[in-house]
């Protein structure tokens, strides 16, 4: 058979001359894919991406550092409890401060630039594919990423793994599309997108474009190698680096006397590498993270072994770019999983970057199976789904119904105390938009530039330099005030108010009343998109079993509805089940105007509650002198480490709890204060929790 003949029968569509010769250039309709691609990727990443509340200690490090440098306007290295945190790069949290001056400081303004990386990350697999493949190929590669679950559930965090994937994927197929078109804009473009990804996260986007690469060109052509090498330019991409990043580097180097060079890059980067950091895994741990995170694609490729063989087998003869962006995208995904897998420091989001090789080899495939009219694959995925579809609603009846039901009547869901932060990220971007285009009134009072908006107390300000950007935040107090008891003053000021007044979770009477309602508004469209995926796959499939076209469009449908519905969901409610304990315990704490303290462990959620500094007590000593300081001096303690209380020197005295986290009061003045003397025993009913603290404090003030 010929080598067109292969061509045609391995990839599919149009032959291509034995050159190499290009498809057809970008046309209309590949701009209304484009568009198509955009409104798709959104509506997976955007809808209540500010639901959930912080969860620590994923996402609410970053969020918090990233409002941190933003209240302080330090931006040389992230901030931490208002100290230089030196584990990263500044780059993805200058994004989020530049979120925040955007959309105000809340949830959905910390996320949306990870949900802004997984967009742009689905365009530029179309883009940067669409020359090298067929139309249909590149759309189903990018639309396959855009159902792939755990490259949404990183795009819903806040983390610096989308990013990272964003430039990554940029450079590395700037990079195959200078191999197969020579066309010096796209080196251009790869080496820029690779300088970014090193000031992302470091070396380590050199190590992985640079053995991507050199694998691709060792497989291809080893009898070339140096002068395919030589050809890349390496120089150039030298260049890039010394102007993009050398100066940050510098710059952080000089600004923190050297303690950020040690940090990072000998500690995280080296130290992850040899696992003397946390999170160390086994060699075969990614595996059940792709099969699972690309699901159901992921069934789809186990399908491919003769596909990915014949691409294997051809590794010298590539003569079309549709085989050698294959073949490359296979080298990206192999040797992206052999690496992450050696690394002995391993956590689920590190993997992402292979996703969009995945997907794309997907597409490829999927378009082979199309067009031979192949509907095995396709049936096989779609009752998996139909599987997982039935599964579903228990997961979310073990994350809703084991929640504490003590708790429960006061916090609420997620979903109720938090889904407002979207609303104000909207409304804070309006309020700037109206502000620099102003349009008459005629109201005379809306257009007084001395007036006070009156919803102030909920914007955010723009300007870096202001001492208190953190008033965006619906939760904050004001930052001036070192004393946490502004909570209670009586300050007109709306951003130094009791925090009943703006925070959603506060001890406000209606949002107490109405919380219960939460959880079962969530329940139910769990249960209902569930039993809406089950009916519909079963109808689908026994109906379209002989039309693979139809098939693959209910993989596409069930697979995007199931993430689109209920990524955010499990979101909101794991968030009740793990994370509403601790927001419960910290606004009780920040209303009642006490000093809080937390024993043994960061939570950034506190910091991002009180805006200021939360002392980490770590010995005794620092227990006693903070216990020594006036004031209400309260601490906030897990129960696995309760045995600590030993370390002080006055009987500590309960304060309440909620869930496993624990209040005590341990200033001198304890005695006074509203308190219970602790045994050092668990009662579930002999010490007051957190919600009949605030029920109680409710009712007392509602008296006449």
């Amino acid at each position: 058979m010929s080598s067109s003949g292969t061509t045609e029968t391995t990839y599919g569509g149009t032959a291509t001359n034995g050159q190499g010769s290009a498809v057809e250039p970008f046309c209309a309709k590949d701009w209304q894919l484009i568009g198509l691609l955009a409104l798709i990727a959104s509506l997976m990443f955007l809808p209540y991406l500010g639901a959930a509340g912080l969860f620590d200690p994923t996402d609410s490090f970053f969020i918090e550092s990233g409002r941190e440098m933003f209240e302080t306007n330090n931006l040389i290295v992230p901030l931490m409890n208002y100290e230089p945190w030196l584990d990263k790069p500044a780059l993805a949290f200058w994004f989020i401060v530049q979120s925040f001056k955007t959309f105000g400081v809340n949830e959905f303004a910390g996320r949306f630039p990870s949900a802004l990386s997984g967009i742009l990350i689905v365009l530029s697999t179309f883009v940067l594919t669409r020359q090298l493949l067929g139309r249909r190929q590149a759309f189903l590669g990018a639309l396959t990423l855009a159902a792939s679950p755990l490259f949404l559930i990183v795009g819903h965090v806040a983390l610096t793994d989308e990013p990272l994937a964003l430039f990554l994927t940029i450079s590395l197929l700037s990079i195959i599309n200078f191999i197969v078109r020579k066309k010096t804009l796209f080196l251009l473009i790869g080496y820029f997108s690779l300088a970014m990804a090193a000031l992302c996260k470091g070396p380590l986007a050199l190590v992985i474009v640079g053995l991507i690469t050199l694998g691709y060109l060792v497989l291809t052509a080893p009898r070339k190698i140096l002068s395919s090498i030589l050809s890349l330019q390496p120089l150039l991409a030298l260049a890039f680096l010394l102007v993009v990043t050398v100066p940050y580097y510098v710059w952080a180097h000089i600004g923190t006397d050297g303690q950020f060079t040690n940090a990072f890059f000998l500690r995280q980067n080296l130290g992850r590498m040899v696992g003397v950091v946390n999170h160390v895994n086994p060699f075969w741990w990614y595996i059940p993270v792709v099969l699972g995170g690309f699901f159901p694609w992921s069934l789809i490729l186990l399908s491919s072994k003769s596909f990915l063989i014949k691409c294997f087998k051809l590794r010298g003869k590539l003569f079309t770019p549709r085989q050698k962006l294959a073949f490359f995208c296979i080298c990206w995904a192999t040797i992206g999983f052999l690496f992450f897998s050696a690394i002995p420091t391993k956590l689920q989001t590190y993997i992402v970057p292979i996703f969009p090789a995945l997907a794309i080899v997907t597409g490829i495939y999927l378009d082979v199976l199309l067009r031979l009219r192949r509907t095995t694959a396709f049936i096989v995925s779609a009752i998996s789904l139909l599987i997982i579809s039935c599964g579903a609603p228990f997961f979310v009846y073990f994350l809703n119904d084991h929640t504490d039901v003590v708790r429960q009547p006061v916090h609420g869901s997620s979903y109720v105390s938090h889904v407002g932060s979207t609303q104000a990220a909207l409304e804070t971007l309006g309020n700037q938009f109206h502000s620099a285009f102003p349009v008459p009134s005629a109201n005379p009072q809306s257009t007084d530039p001395q007036a006070k908006n009156p919803q102030s107390a909920n914007s955010q300000s723009t300007d870096p330099q202001a001492k208190n950007p953190q008033s965006a935040n619906s939760q904050s107090t004001d930052p001036q005030a070192k004393n946490p008891q502004s909570a209670n003053s009586q300050s007109t000021n709306p951003r130094a108010t009791d925090p009943q007044s703006t925070n959603p979770q506060s001890t406000n009477p209606q949002t107490t009343m109405k919380a219960p309602q939460g959880p079962g508004f969530m329940s139910l469209l769990g249960y209902g998109t569930a039993v809406v995926l089950v009916l519909g796959l079963i109808v689908s499939v026994i109906a379209n079993r002989g039309n693979s076209c139809r098939l693959l469009s209910t993989i596409y449908s069930g697979t995007m509805i199931g993430c689109g519905v209920f990524l955010p969901l499990l979101f909101c409610l794991y968030h009740d089940k793990y994370q509403a304990n601790i927001d419960n315990a910290v606004t009780y704490c920040l209303s009642s105007g006490a000093h809080l303290a937390a024993v043994q462990f960061e939570y950034p959620s506190l910091m991002y509650r009180y805006h200021q500094k939360i002392p980490l007590l770590k010995n005794q000593e620092d227990l006693q002198a903070y216990s020594d300081q006036p004031g209400k001096r309260w601490i906030f303690i897990p129960e696995e480490v309760l045995s600590l209380l030993s370390w002080t020197k006055r009987s500590p005295r309960v304060v309440g709890y909620s869930g496993k986290y624990w209040i005590f009061a341990i200033g001198k003045d304890a005695l006074t204060e509203d308190t219970i003397e602790w045994n050092g025993l668990l009662p579930q009913f002999h010490y007051p929790t957190i919600g009949e603290l605030k029920l109680k404090a409710q009712n007392n003030s509602a008296a006449p």
